[in-house]
């Protein structure tokens, strides 16, 4: 229950950080979410979002990827922000 809590504190840090612009911080949090929990399509997609926002296409794909792997319903997302 501990590292459930622990996962949100970060999700929910990301968004202060992504709605400034820190970007670099937004990623530093959900690195820590998935480290807590690395079957969390939600920190994979928006660490995704963060990192095509940074023009980091390939770790992009690469989350966006890991998201729909984990949670199939990610794909309707990720076509519908294209």
């Amino acid at each position: 229950m501990i590292q459930k809590d622990a996962k949100l504190y970060y999700v929910e840090r990301w968004l202060a950080y992504y709605t400034k612009g820190e970007l670099d911080l937004a990623i530093k949090d959900f690195n820590k979410a998935i480290e807590l929990n690395p079957e969390y399509p939600y920190a994979y997609y928006n660490r995704g979002i963060a990192y095509a926002d940074k023009g980091n296409t390939d770790q992009a794909i690469g989350d966006f990827s890991k998201a729909i792997e984990l949670n199939s319903k990610y794909a309707i997302h990720i076509m519908l922000a294209a």
